[in-house]
């Protein structure tokens, strides 16, 4: 059986490959143009109507875009592939900021990865950043000169 078909799911659409998305909103299932199979998931659903939390630019530092993957292969920037489980109990939890879906898949997004319309107030904020190895200014022992 081919992974794309799990569960008699099939994420090749006519036009193109099949994206659904489970939100508590609802479903909404986005056909993807051969162009978009190669954005990150967080730009396709931006252009979609479901923008999400993505408060470190969309590079990997903080969890605000996780979602679940339901059904189907995703693959992320660096071209590795990620499985649905065959267990609902155990969705792989993934950013969707490093995500691509170039075959489709059916993904749930939580409630809290959702942009709010309304402003936000954030009492706790950490973006994960390693410690430098370099830092921004050093001292340097300058010789004394003789005349």
């Amino acid at each position: 059986m081919n992974r794309s078909d799990y569960n008699g799911f099939s994420s090749q659409h006519s036009a193109g490959a099949l994206l659904r998305v489970e939100s508590p909103d609802g479903t909404t299932e986005i056909v993807l143009s051969p162009a978009e199979t190669e954005r990150p998931l967080t730009e396709i659903l931006r252009r979609h109507g479901l923008p999400l939390n993505t408060r470190c630019g969309g590079r990997d530092l903080c969890h605000g875009c996780n979602v679940e993957l339901v059904r189907g292969t995703l693959w992320n920037l660096q071209g590795e592939a990620r499985h649905a489980s065959d267990a609902s109990a155990n969705l792989p939890t993934l950013r969707a900021c490093q995500l691509r879906a170039p075959h489709g898949a059916t993904i749930r997004v939580p409630g809290r990865s959702l942009l709010g319309h309304e402003p936000q107030v954030v009492t706790n904020f950490r973006l994960n950043v390693p410690r430098a190895h370099d830092p921004l200014w050093q001292v340097i022992e300058v010789p004394a000169v003789h005349n």
